[in-house]
């Protein structure tokens, strides 16, 4: 049974005119009188440029000159590398770094940790034992024209302890800051110069000159040690060798 169709109306109880295509030009299975549907797709799944759904030309290729792998004509990818993993000179590609794996980590900690204690508490006992020993050398007179006694100063000894101290803190400061909080080096540093001040202002209270003159430099020793050291501690890769690599 035919649908009816009015001259009126150039479109039939279905939608469709007498060429089977409706009012937006296309027919019952959804394509123009080119081939294409809504979405300027044909049959095939191609564009009117012959692309597929996916940007690709028949050749395997899309207006980037890349295919679907990512790699141009030359068979190389966006990097200059080609499948095998050599660059357009022929030499290999470098290895992708290794994830630092749980002993990686807690041996960079230990280590780090053993090395900024280590490297802390010697650099502040030498700036202390190189203090002790001008006091000393220094003659009574020059004192008395400051008007004023010798610094004091605790023992090398001591002085070592303490920073090793102040630098194990240091340490637990520097994880919960990267690791828990948004915190970095920089804010760290900032940190430790504050912490720092502090320990100044305490040990030069109630002194005279040289004990703060004293104190800033034993401090600021120990917490440039400590600032720069902190930071670097980290999980240890072993670098991968040059014999590792296979090259052409």
């Amino acid at each position: 049974m035919t649908t009816p169709y009015d001259k009126s109306n150039q479109f039939g109880r279905d939608g469709y005119d007498a060429y089977g295509y409706d009012e937006n030009g296309f027919d019952r299975d959804g394509y123009d009188a080119e081939g294409y549907d809504q979405y300027g797709f044909n049959q095939y799944g191609r564009d009117r440029a012959g692309r597929d759904r996916d940007g690709y030309y028949l050749d395997g290729y899309n207006d980037a000159g890349f295919d679907a792998d990512g790699y141009d004509r030359a068979g190389f990818n966006r990097y200059g590398y080609d499948r095998t993993g050599h660059d357009r000179t022929g030499q290999r590609a470098p290895a992708r770094p290794a994830e630092p794996t749980a002993r990686d980590s807690a041996i960079g900690l230990l280590g780090g940790t053993a090395v900024t204690l280590t490297a802390s508490g010697i650099v502040t006992a030498l700036v202390v034992w190189l203090l002790r020993y001008m006091t000393t050398r220094t003659p009574e007179q020059v004192w008395d024209q400051l008007d004023s006694d010798p610094p004091l100063l605790p023992s090398p000894g001591t002085a070592a302890l303490c920073a090793a101290g102040l630098a194990l803190l240091a340490i637990t400061i520097y994880v919960v800051m990267t690791v828990y909080t948004p915190g970095g080096a920089a804010l760290f540093r900032l940190l430790v110069f504050l912490i720092g001040a502090c320990l100044v202002i305490a040990m030069g209270n109630g002194n005279a000159a040289p004990t703060w003159i004293a104190s800033l430099l034993i401090v600021a020793a120990g917490g440039a040690a400590i600032s720069q050291l902190v930071p670097s501690i980290g999980p240890r890769i072993p670098a991968p060798s040059a014999l590792s690599r296979k090259e052409p």
